[in-house]
């Protein structure tokens, strides 16, 4: 696979934007130009984007149901009344 495949060096405007071509074998082409990578301040995560990495960093570790558990405690922080509580979904 590795022969079939050609990285090119660009000079982009800053350092965190990246672009991605791929030609298919019938000469087909896409391309994909990304300014700024999804996390940055200029394209921050949105609930669900975080939602999706922390289930997906979490689950192996603790399990789904302590994940979920673990993320609805802080997605609803604000109305907590203690930090303890998240204590007992934090061991495995």
């Amino acid at each position: 696979m590795m022969s079939k495949v050609t990285v090119t060096q660009k000079t982009f405007n800053h350092e965190m934007e990246s672009n991605i071509s791929l030609t298919t074998v019938n000469g087909q082409r896409y391309e994909q130009n990304v300014e700024y990578p999804k996390g940055e301040p200029e394209n921050p995560l949105g609930w669900t984007d975080t939602r999706q990495k922390f289930i997906g960093l979490a689950q192996p570790i603790l399990g789904e149901e302590k994940s979920e558990a673990v993320y609805n405690f802080v997605y609803n922080l604000e109305s907590r009344q203690s930090m303890s509580e998240i204590n007992a979904f934090l061991i495995p």
